[in-house]
C-alpha cells in the first residue's frame, strides 16, 4: 500500500503550527510581508561542515500554507523581531505532495 501523502502533509502542517511560531517572509525589494509559521531548530553536528552550513546557521521549517514560497533571492525570514537571511530552500514534496519548506537561515 502506498504512503498516504495527504496525511503526511496534514501531520507536518499540524506539527509546525503547534510547535512553531508566527513569522513573516519580508520581500527584500519592497518590504512586503507575507505571514507564515516557522519551526526553528539547529543543524546537527554532522550537518555543520563549516563551509556550506556554518556553526550559527539555523534550520527553519516553514508550513506550506504560506501564500508565497520562500526564495533566498527575494525574501528574509523575520521571527521574534530578528531578521534571518535565507541561504537555501529545500522543498520537501514526495510524490508531488508539498509537505513543508526546509530552509537554511543565517542571522
Amino acid at each position: 500500500m502506498p504512503p498516504d501523502y495527504a496525511a503526511l502533509q496534514s501531520t507536518a502542517t499540524r506539527m509546525i503550527a503547534t510547535m512553531g511560531r508566527s513569522a513573516v517572509l519580508r520581500a527584500i525589494d519592497d518590504g512586503t510581508e507575507t505571514p507564515c509559521t516557522a519551526l526553528m531548530s539547529h543543524f546537527g553536528a554532522r550537518e555543520r561542515d563549516g563551509r556550506l552550513i556554518s556553526y550559527d546557521d539555523r534550520r527553519a521549517l516553514i508550513s506550506v500554507e504560506v501564500a508565497v514560497a520562500p526564495d533566498p533571492e527575494q525574501h528574509r525570514l523575520v521571527l521574534d523581531g530578528k531578521s534571518f537571511r535565507i541561504v537555501a530552500v529545500r522543498t520537501v514534496n514526495p510524490a508531488t505532495t508539498m509537505l513543508y519548506y526546509d530552509c537554511q537561515v543565517r542571522a
